[in-house]
């Protein structure tokens, strides 16, 4: 026994290898033993570990139970392992009643929607006998996680029609939904109807799901009230206010906001610098765009991620400069992907450079085959460049008829 709670102790202390040193040492482990390690290995994201426990402990002839069913079915979700989880699925139930087991139904629950099957996941809950608050919200978290935003707001309405009553976690989600849906109005609604019901510890949480789905909406006079009331202005506040007024195309405002985090000691993440860029390219900022691209890893420590140098290629095509934007895509450290080109073709459409123009053409169709969009580009850069030179070769005629 107390073998056992050593064990468990450990492990959830985030000491798994003294967990188990000490499960080694023992004698004859039980049920128990092997659930507080496999927890701790699960707990610690050690999840290869986890199953690896698992199949040692069914090859020496114990016999899990609900609780050992709960770690595994996480450590599978967690790795997206979802034929593993569907086996396991079936061994439960051949021996245990999971739709009335809470427990056990919601680590199912979280194990399909993990590996993406909202298909699967939404007819277990539906075969459950019992939910509870949990149950809901593995369900409409899942839902707005996997951008099912219609889904998750159904979900969140027919929980409430069965009697049970949201938490701030629900909230957050289905106001998180509205966001991905631009559905202001019930973002409203869910606003007005938890707005007196909210402790001051939950009100932050509250106002930053509301700063979302109002800046995402283009109501940014509101969204900004929520940022002013919003106790922690983190980073993610300041980016979500930043993004609503990028949408309506104040790009000025984006710059402001920005310089005024960077005062209040806030570090900018990688969604802001993405924000930030695609600010200074809209706006023909050129040397701020490219000194916040250095900012990035020489200032933050953060890697330039795909976005932020395709943010780059945007700003330098933008302003004419096709040799240079040619350079930051050849000299890339990931693999460039189509949208990189189609910007590229579409800054020489707009300079009507030709030679560029062929050049962003080759690439795109040897590493992304017969796509619409790019043969539409290049026709556009062939008729822009015959329309340039009809033009000048008129001028040149009358000219020579002067």
């Amino acid at each position: 026994m107390v073998a056992n709670a050593l064990i468990d102790m450990y492990a959830k202390c985030g000491a798994v290898e003294k967990a188990q040193k000490l499960f080694d040492e023992l004698s004859i482990p039980n049920v128990i033993s092997w659930n507080g390690l496999i927890a701790g290995y699960v707990q610690q994201g050690h999840c290869e570990e986890a199953l690896s426990c698992f199949k040692q402990m069914q090859a020496k002839s114990f016999s899990p139970n609900l609780v050992t069913f709960a770690s595994v079915l996480k450590a599978l979700g967690s790795i997206g392992a979802l034929d593993r989880g569907q086996e396991l699925h079936a061994a439960i139930v051949r021996e245990y009643a999971v739709e009335t087991d809470i427990v056990a139904a919601n680590a199912l629950l979280d194990m399909y929607i993990k590996c993406g099957a909202l298909d699967i996941a939404k007819y277990t809950f539906d075969q459950l006998l019992i939910r509870d608050l949990v149950s809901w919200n593995t369900l409409v978290t899942g839902y707005v996680q996997h951008e099912h935003g219609e889904a998750a707001l159904s979900s969140y309405e027919r929980m409430q029609a069965e009697g049970l009553s949201p938490d701030i976690v629900t909230i957050a989600c289905a106001l998180k939904a509205c966001s991905c849906l631009g559905a202001s109005c019930k973002g409203k609604r869910i606003h007005s109807v938890i707005e007196a019901h909210v402790s001051k510890e939950e009100e932050s949480v509250i106002s930053i799901g509301l700063l979302i789905l109002y800046a995402s909406c283009g109501l940014i006079i509101e969204a900004h009230k929520f940022f002013d009331k919003l106790q922690i202005r983190d980073v993610a506040g300041w980016s979500a206010l930043m993004e609503g007024y990028a949408q309506l195309g104040n790009h000025e405002m984006v710059l402001s906001l920005f310089e005024k985090m960077l005062t209040e000691g806030i570090a900018p993440d990688m969604v802001t610098f993405t924000i930030v860029l695609n600010a200074c390219s809209h706006a023909g900022l050129l040397d701020k765009g490219q000194m916040y691209f250095e900012f990035i890893s020489k200032m933050y420590g953060i890697i330039p991620t795909l976005d932020h140098h395709n943010c780059l290629v945007d700003l330098l095509s933008r302003a004419g400069h096709l040799k240079k934007a040619s350079l930051i895509i050849e000299e890339m450290p990931m693999p460039v992907d189509l949208p990189t080109w189609h910007t590229l073709l579409g800054a020489c459409h707009k300079w009507i450079d030709l030679d560029f123009g062929r050049w962003a053409f080759q690439n795109a169709t040897q590493f992304y085959g017969m796509d619409a969009g790019t043969y539409v580009s290049i026709h556009n850069i062939y008729s822009a460049a015959i329309k340039q030179q009809d033009l000048e070769s008129m001028g040149h005629n009358a000219k020579s008829n002067v």
